[in-house]
């Protein structure tokens, strides 16, 4: 469940890959085109509790070939593995607005384009005072760590080979 910062809630139907106390990883598969990306996709959402962000590391289903890498901004990371008298794991995250995308290899020379996403909507929610002080500073936290990894695979440490093709 994403938790957004006006107080909404989203819910997306997925599967449990792995889940251990450090991170989770949840599969989304993606049926129709949306922003850009090509359908079908298999989205693989990586959330770690410690970190400022989650990775959703999208592939083309028939050979596995990464299309794009988006970077949100969270709080809270919470993931209830297996609730009291039965029924799904569930994935709680606190949505702080700010993206990153990352498309392989489609800049200049074959180097990976970035471009953040949001930060308006980010400027205006700080404005409002819809983040604490403590948010807005995991954002730039965030907003700092991914700018300054200068590859790919670094921004991938944690992320099993087997979900990424670096």
């Amino acid at each position: 469940m994403k938790r957004l910062v006006d107080g909404s809630e989203q819910r997306f139907p997925c599967e449990l890959v792995r889940a251990t106390l450090s991170e989770a990883v949840l599969l989304y598969r993606v049926r129709r085109s949306r922003g850009g990306l090509p359908a079908p996709l298999l989205s693989y959402g990586f959330y770690w509790p410690r970190r400022p962000y989650l990775c959703y590391r999208f592939v083309r289903p028939s050979d596995g070939v990464e299309v794009a890498l988006r970077y949100d901004v969270v709080g809270r990371v919470e993931l209830d593995a297996a609730p009291p008298g039965g029924g799904p794991a569930e994935l709680r995250f606190d949505d702080l607005l700010l993206d990153l995308w990352v498309y392989p290899g489609a800049g200049q020379r074959g180097a990976d384009e970035r471009r953040w996403e949001d930060e308006e909507e980010l400027r205006e929610a700080i404005a409002a005072g819809l983040l604490t002080p403590a948010e807005v500073a995991r954002v730039e936290l965030a907003r700092t760590t991914l700018t300054h990894v200068r590859q790919r695979s670094a921004a991938l440490e944690g992320i099993p080979r087997a979900f990424r093709s670096t």
